[in-house]
């Protein structure tokens, strides 16, 4: 029976309808179940009505308060709508009840990823939802294959038949098309042994060997040991087992006449079976199984005392079940199930639970209140206020609603002791104010904990008086990291402007370069209007470039810049590793280790980007060398590519490797600007194509210079660190002279050199962030 969820349930009295069900149906157990603390009193009237009954007619039936888990997840989802559509709420939930009691397990597995709203654990929201449910999966597997599956029984049971698709050897679609192939007239639905799985062609040969054990045949129509986890190859086994505990001589000719036949099985090949099983499973213990298995193992070489063990096993105990039986809830968890409370969690009984509660009755010396849970408080005279109160009418009224704490917790009664002292809830609020002791490990560090919460809630007050309003649609309150996650749902191209942490006379532009690669570009701000900090500038500048807003700025500078990177794009020697169809099938080889440069799961932990970033990275340089490699012997010649840089964002790179023999390949750095390309210290392009003609003419003059002054060291192979900067050119021929005079009024300026690069080419991602 379950409790009215409406909170009607006293206006119906449904004593005479059970005591009818109670004639008529013979249950061998009453449930009772509810969501209210009115639902304890439900069950004193349904175990009285029953003892009458049981008085009358001598009927031995069990009354329960029945756990209701899984039926509150399941009386308002979509699949119980679909199951029952013509059925209350409250129906609902009481059949999902009833089939917990009848079979819990089928119920679990029903329920499939609704599992996940049960609460397990308290740190459960911390595990990722998949990683949960791969879990939560595999223990219903290991469940599912140690109970079996009566597969006659879950064949004219629809809300039974998803267990059978967590049988060790089938799966969704296999079990699928055995219930579809079952799903036929009743007599031709049922199986009567497990051989018609092969008969029926309902599976075939190598998924039967591998379900078969996991598969029972209940009743057993044709062989007993169907009935047992005994595997069908393991059968003649058990019965020569049998007839050696009956001390009796197996006649092999019957078994091979056999066959198929429909006897039933006390005349069949396991007729000693079915006796040892009904009649004498004691005498199994007088086999030496060890004796038998080292004969065994001399004729086929297999060691088979650990299966003789588990026969014999089988044979006295047939599919026993291991789960625990079930028992009565204890007080704590009717408690819990009725008020929706959780002891030491939401509820304690050390004082430090405050709640909110309604004062419903008040009589001299105490007072009855009702918290939110819907469990009564009882509020002693002396627990009111820390002075002397002689009448609880001169502090409380009726409806008034208190704030409380919890000193004692009455299981039996459903019941509560509270206490509105000042000092009691002064006493609660510094306990909940400092960390359970017992929630960190003796190796928790509480003074440095306390030194990061002082400076975090010093930086984060800081941060609130101080944030920067700029007026212009593009402009975020963001850090890096926020705004390359924001970044991370936009196109190529697309930017935010945010505050520097520089200071209040900067600001940063962060644009998306590519998936996982953003540059951030720090402009300076002066001539602020009324000396006024956190106001925007009059003047912006950018690599000494000026501005005199942040439209201008976007149009002039940033625009241009993004147009650069499109036009390396569009070049037909351009390279994008991550894009490279030739990798296609590759991508999904290893979901649980991505090396993407955009992270997949949205809550992503720092050290999980570090090493994701560093697979991408380890990636992005073998795809390059093995795309150069293949172009150098393809060709006879040496190659080259241009490429996104990770490790320098705004950048490009040249890699080339000067001819097939070379060992390893060389990478030169391009810096973007607005209008050229910058090749380090050797000249500025206004294309690509020129930047490419650049870049053949110098590697070809380094190269001749090389192999006059070091014949034996050509081309100036780098030894361990890839992203060295290429090095000093030969003094310009005339040529060169004439094709820098020509450029003359581009190349007006000459850009910085290049820093230094020590580090190994796979440690890029280290950018600057500002």
């Amino acid at each position: 029976m379950a409790n009215d969820m409406s909170g009607n349930n006293m206006r119906y009295d449904g004593s005479e309808d059970l005591r009818l069900i109670l004639e008529r149906r013979q249950p061998d157990v009453v449930a009772v179940a509810g969501m209210e603390p009115s639902t304890f009193r439900l069950l004193e009237d349904v175990k009285r009505i029953t003892e009458n009954h049981t008085a009358l007619t001598s009927d031995e039936i069990h009354v329960t308060l029945a756990p209701d888990r899984l039926a509150r997840l399941y009386y308002n989802s979509e699949r119980a709508m679909q199951e029952f559509p013509h059925l209350s709420a409250a129906e609902r939930y009481a059949m999902s009840v009833g089939r917990c009691l009848q079979d819990v397990l089928a119920e679990y597995v029903a329920a499939d990823r609704e599992l996940l709203g049960l609460l397990l654990h308290r740190s459960q929201r911390l595990v990722p939802v998949d990683r949960r449910w791969a879990f939560l999966e595999r223990e219903l597997i290991i469940a599912v294959n140690a109970a079996g599956v009566n597969i006659n029984d879950i064949a004219q049971s629809p809300h039974k038949q998803k267990t059978l698709s967590y049988v060790c050897g089938l799966g969704p679609r296999k079990a699928q098309l055995i219930l579809n192939a079952l799903s036929g007239p009743a007599g031709t639905s049922l199986i009567e042994s497990r051989s018609d799985l092969i008969y029926r062609e309902l599976v075939t040969k190598n998924i039967f060997v591998n379900c078969a054990s996991f598969l029972r045949v209940w009743p057993a129509q044709s062989d007993i040991l169907d009935s047992t986890r005994i595997h069908p190859e393991d059968y003649d086994l058990a019965r020569k087992m049998a007839a050696d505990a009956l001390d009796v001589e197996d006649d092999d000719d019957d078994d091979h006449n056999y066959s198929r036949n429909r006897r039933k099985y006390d005349d069949g090949p396991s007729r000693y079976v079915a006796e040892v099983m009904k009649r004498a499973p004691e005498k199994l213990d007088d086999l030496i199984l060890s004796e038998y298995a080292m004969e065994l193992e001399k004729r086929l070489s297999v060691s088979k005392l650990f299966c003789l063990r588990f026969i014999k096993r089988e044979l006295q105990h047939p599919y026993a079940d291991s789960r625990h039986i079930y028992r009565d809830p204890d007080p704590k968890d009717v408690f819990e199930m009725l008020s929706g409370e959780s002891i030491g969690d939401t509820l304690r009984e050390d004082g430090s639970t405050i709640v909110v509660a309604q004062v419903a009755r008040i009589r001299d010396k105490f007072a009855i209140a009702r918290l939110d849970s819907g469990i009564d408080g009882f509020l002693n005279v002396a627990n009111i206020d820390d002075r002397r109160v002689d009448v609880v009418s001169d502090e409380l009224s009726v409806g008034e609603t208190i704030t409380a704490v919890v000193k004692k917790i009455d299981f039996d009664k459903l019941t509560v002791d509270l206490s509105t002292k000042p000092s009691d809830l002064q006493a609660a609020k510094a306990v909940l104010d400092q960390p359970p002791q017992d929630f960190f490990d003796r190796y928790f560090d509480f003074e440095a904990d306390s030194i990061c919460r002082s400076k975090n809630n010093l930086e984060k007050q800081i941060s609130q008086m101080m944030q920067r309003s700029i007026p212009h649609p593009l402009f975020k309150q963001f850090n890096s990291r926020q705004a390359e996650k924001f970044l991370q749902r936009r196109k190529v191209g697309e930017c935010v402007i945010r505050p520097s942490s520089l200071g209040h006379s900067y600001l940063t532009i962060t644009w998306k370069i590519a998936p996982g690669l953003y540059h951030h570009i720090s402009v300076q701000e002066s001539d602020k209007p009324n000396n006024n900090e956190l106001a925007l500038g009059r003047l912006l500048m950018v690599r000494n470039q000026k501005f005199s807003d942040l439209d201008e700025l976007l149009g002039v500078y940033l625009d241009p810049l993004i147009r650069k990177f499109e036009e390396a794009r569009r070049y037909p020697k351009f390279y994008n590793p991550d894009t490279d169809p030739s990798y296609r099938h590759q991508s999904s080889s290893h979901p649980e280790q991505p090396a993407d440069p955009d992270p997949s799961d949205p809550n992503e932990s720092a050290q999980a980007m570090q090493d994701r970033l560093a697979r991408h990275a380890k990636r992005y340089v073998s795809r390059i060398e093995r795309h150069l490699d293949n172009a150098s012997r393809a060709t006879g010649t040496g190659s080259y590519l241009l490429a996104l840089d990770y490790e320098n964002p705004g950048c490009l790179a040249i890699h080339f490797k000067p001819n097939p023999k070379a060992a390893l390949v060389k990478k030169w750095v391009i810096k973007v600007r607005p209008n050229e390309f910058c090749l380090g210290d050797r000249g500025r392009y206004p294309n690509v194509g020129t930047l490419i003609n650049g870049f053949k003419t110098i590697a070809a003059n380094i190269s001749s210079a090389n192999q006059n002054s070091a014949p034996t060291r050509p081309f100036q192979q780098l030894s361990s660190h890839y992203n060295h900067p290429p090095p000093p050119p030969p003094p310009p021929s005339q040529h060169q002279q004439q094709h820098q005079q020509h450029h003359h009024n581009y190349h007006h300026q000459p850009p910085p050199p290049p820093p230094p690069h020590t580090a190994p080419y796979p440690s890029y991602y280290h950018h600057h962030q500002q």
